[in-house]
């Protein structure tokens, strides 16, 4: 999932800074010296945002299922006792 998100982030942002340079009218070699500057900029940011959010969601999931097999059942207020 990091990585797939890394790379997801890097080509978004080389795409807007391919579209940023052509509307600024730069030259070309300008055009694509920040596009890939930007591209392994935002892959190394992206991966690591995507390894953080791997983590929150494996936590997340790990605790449901503890909780789940943790839970005791809680009767209603109005349920009926059976003595």
């Amino acid at each position: 999932m990091a990585s797939l998100f890394g790379v997801i982030c890097g080509l978004m942002a080389f795409a807007a800074m391919i579209v940023r340079g052509l509307l600024a009218g730069n030259p070309v070699e300008v055009i694509l010296f920040r596009s890939l500057g930007g591209l392994f900029g935002f892959l190394v940011v992206g991966t690591i945002a995507g390894w953080i959010a791997g983590l929150v969601l494996e936590d997340r999931t790990d605790g449901a299922q503890k909780g789940a097999s943790d839970a005791t059942p809680v009767s209603s207020p109005g349920a009926a006792k059976t003595s």
